[in-house]
């Protein structure tokens, strides 16, 4: 498990970069805890788990660089302690389902984004390993039960939607095998506990939370369109926001979730014990109920969201590797097939990381060079940032606060003007229409970009 993680984290450092610039969503979770940094608008959809995750550092001034190694150290670290608590049930399988999922670019790119859904991800592996080690034997343990509740809570903290489908789509489980209700109830209490800050911050922001998902509906973050399978299949090789609808699908890509429900289902079929246990069932099934909750519930196209269902699907999908593997009828030649197209395809999925990693840095530079050059032209006075492209990014680096604007009328401007509190609003835009905006010119490093400093 060691091995594996260590050379997740190299793959990460050597062919990633710490160097990354925030994305659009990276910047506003790193404005809420960033030491000089003004918090930007936070909607309802968001939880702030990552924030909490990352503060220690920030908080204290680290750089982006620090904080993207300690999230990767970290993230790599978990991932050890949560694929070694399936051993003891999948023999083998634990590490080669740890392989499928840390082997996969969504992990290798997400283990450094200051983004929650990785380490959703991987404290759902270890909430279904503990309850699958309180239905091993006639006792449950207290420590076990302390290990759901524990895992599940930070799940929520992480991601409160994705911990509600899991405690749901687990106690269905363990009820139908008759496995340990106390388990179920541990899973139950940990989730409320996650999931109560952000109950507590959106009831007092929005009025309750069926006001705050209508208003993340309203940003895209949750929509009851039917995303559709082809959609997201064609992320399967990036990029890592949704294309448009369309286009050829990736045919390694179909291959690697066909492969994984594949495996899933075959370590469920009658034959050694443990590919009956109450363990590989929740893994598959909960895998499944993940990777519908996107499918049907989120209007957004983004790998991001199925790591959560890639990393559990991932345990069962090891199992069926195992079961593989075990089949003395095929013996060698299996054990030697499997291998060559599991080296295969992570080295396929490495040269995709590498890939999307290049894309990144290169589409988020320019965005933070223009924000630190209007931090530089407005110096320590106030600012606020008003821009239709990447207000986000141009704003965190700017050290400014942030408006998104879609529309650059006059009504839009008007607004920001009049709820800047006598700071100076900064217009920019990779638009023409900002040089309509009467104020001072910000020169930008990029000529594309054009920024106007306008004192209200």
């Amino acid at each position: 498990m060691w091995v594996i993680a260590a050379a997740s984290a190299a793959v990460q450092i050597v062919v990633g970069s710490l160097h990354r610039a925030p994305s659009w969503d990276e910047a506003i979770y790193l404005s809420q805890v960033t030491r000089g940094a003004v918090a930007l608008p936070f909607v309802a959809s968001r939880a702030r788990g990552i924030t909490v995750l990352v503060a220690p550092f920030t908080s204290l001034g680290a750089p982006v660089w620090l904080v993207r190694l300690a999230l990767v150290l970290g993230s790599s670290l978990l991932a050890a302690l949560v694929f070694r608590l399936w051993v003891p049930f999948l023999g083998w399988g634990a590490p080669l389902g740890m392989v499928l999922f840390l082997g996969s670019w969504p992990a290798l790119f997400y283990g450094s984004e200051v983004m929650p859904n990785l380490w959703a991800a991987l404290f759902a592996v270890g909430t279904l390993a503990f309850v699958a080690r309180c239905a091993r034997g006639s006792v449950v343990r207290p420590l076990d039960l302390t290990g759901v509740g524990l895992m599940a809570a930070a799940m929520a903290l992480m991601r409160p939607p994705d911990a509600v489908v899991l405690a749901v789509a687990a106690s269905v489980v363990v009820l139908t095998m008759r496995g340990p209700v106390r388990a179920i109830v541990a899973a139950i209490v940990g989730v409320s506990v996650g999931t109560l800050p952000w109950l507590i911050e959106m009831s007092v922001r929005y009025g309750g939370p069926r006001e705050a998902i209508d208003t993340a509906r309203t940003v895209s973050h949750v929509g009851g369109a039917f995303s559709g399978i082809a959609e997201h299949l064609r992320l399967t090789d990036g990029p890592v926001l949704g294309p448009e609808p369309g286009g050829p699908l990736p045919w390694v890509g179909v291959l690697w979730w066909v492969g994984l429900i594949g495996l899933s289902a075959y370590a469920l079929l009658p034959g050694a014990e443990r590919r009956r246990t109450v363990g590989v069932r929740l893994a598959a099934v909960v895998g499944i109920a993940l990777a519908v909750e996107y499918l049907v519930l989120v209007s957004g196209l983004a790998p991001r969201f199925l790591l959560p269902a890639l990393a559990v699907l991932s345990v069962s999908a090891g199992a069926g590797l195992e079961a593989l593997r075990s089949q003395a009828r095929l013996g060698t030649i299996a054990c030697m097939v499997v291998g060559v197209i599991l080296t295969g395809w992570v080295l396929w999925q490495v040269g995709t990381f590498d890939r999307l990693e290049a894309q990144a840095r290169h589409e988020r530079r320019t965005p933070g060079a223009v924000g630190l050059a209007i931090g530089d032209a407005v110096g320590e006075q106030g600012c606020v940032v008003a821009s239709t492209d990447d207000f986000a990014q141009v704003a965190f680096a700017a050290g400014c606060a942030g408006r998104d604007l879609t529309d650059l009328g006059s009504t839009a401007l008007d607004h920001v003007l009049a709820t800047a509190d006598g700071r100076v609003v900064v217009v920019a835009s990779r638009s023409s229409v900002v040089t309509g905006i009467r104020g001072t010119p910000i020169p930008l490093p990029d000529a594309a970009w054009t920024a106007v400093a306008v004192t209200p």
